[in-house]
């Protein structure tokens, strides 16, 4: 009869972390702060704002229309600021200030783009275009 014996099995490598996910970009956040600023401005240049003006949220103090624009900033803001997607083999990102600052740059594009179209419109009388 012939023995059998067990061979020692090799051991797997330790388990290293992939490579460290890309941090918030602060170029992409103010690219995001623009293009919110411009669909602000597409919102009330096509007469959306006026026609939701109608629409009282808080009795007289808040409509529809100004809390459509109010919350453009802050979506922004929110989209700029969330880490971007975990993708498999790599390491989950890291949250902490320079989320934030990408959430405030955005918001503060948005709403620098929306500042100007609505000293731009009060300067000259757009609604006749």
């Amino acid at each position: 009869m012939t023995q059998v014996t067990a061979e020692p099995r090799a051991q797997a490598p330790p388990e290293r972390p992939g490579p460290a996910a890309p941090d918030v970009d602060l170029r992409r956040a103010l690219r995001i702060g623009l293009v919110g600023g411009v669909g602000a401005v597409f919102l009330a240049a096509i007469g959306m704002v006026q026609s939701f003006a109608g629409r009282e949220v808080v009795d007289p103090l808040l409509t529809l229309g100004y809390l459509v624009l109010i919350s453009a900033p802050f979506i922004a803001g929110y989209v700029a600021g969330h880490p971007p997607a975990v993708l498999e083999g790599y390491e989950g990102g890291r949250t902490g200030v320079r989320n934030v600052l990408a959430g405030l740059l955005a918001g503060l594009g948005t709403a620098t783009v929306l500042a100007a179209f609505v000293l731009l419109a009060d300067a000259a009388d757009v609604r006749r275009v």
